[in-house]
């Protein structure tokens, strides 16, 4: 019987441990390790940022509103000429709609990078800061893009009260860290 109760056992094996120790990663627990980014360097990071964005922006719109204002000219005759006008406008449109599609692609693709640097943007590398998930890991593509569409809908508007909300949270969440479950910790 002692056979026949052992052949019917499973294998033991040795438990499986938590995963490589990261900087401010804690398996298995539900807040980070490392300190909440204070509010001053969470401004730093923002004003880089947009630093960063608004050149994103204006230099492709520039030079696209400068090849549209350009393109419609005249030829020796006064009439339009259409090579010109057609070529210069196809290329201002496409200047601005890149500029707008960086300016859009800029934070949710910085953030959910895996590997060095993840959780960060440049004003954030700059900050020292990290958005990070509730073990301090890296957060999904899907926590980045609904955190940057959250807070560009909805923690910008109500006069910023979105985030200013993290001067009174306990975890220093604001609005759009709290939707997307995110945090955001000294690096």
């Amino acid at each position: 019987m002692s056979a026949n109760a052992s052949s019917n056992t499973v294998p033991q094996y040795p438990p499986v441990g938590p995963p490589a120790a990261r900087p401010g990663y804690q398996y298995g627990v539900a807040v980070p390790a490392l300190p909440f980014a204070s509010f001053g360097k969470r401004l730093l990071a923002a004003i880089v940022d947009a630093a960063i964005c608004t050149a994103i922006l204006v230099v492709p719109s520039a030079l696209g509103a400068l090849a549209i204002v350009n393109g419609v000219g005249t030829n020796a005759n006064g009439d339009v000429d259409r090579v010109t006008s057609g070529g210069l406008l196809a290329f201002g449109v496409a200047a601005i709609v890149l500029g707008i599609a960086a300016l859009l692609l800029y934070e949710p693709l910085l953030t959910a990078r895996t590997g060095e640097g993840n959780g960060q943007t440049v004003g954030k590398r700059v900050a020292g800061v990290r958005i990070t998930d509730r073990q301090g890991g890296p957060i999904t593509a899907g926590q980045a893009w609904g955190r940057s569409l959250f807070k560009g809908f909805v923690s910008d508007s109500f006069c910023y009260l979105g985030y200013l909300w993290m001067l009174w949270d306990g975890q220093k969440q604001t609005w759009h860290d709290k939707v997307a479950s995110t945090y955001v910790l000294d690096a």
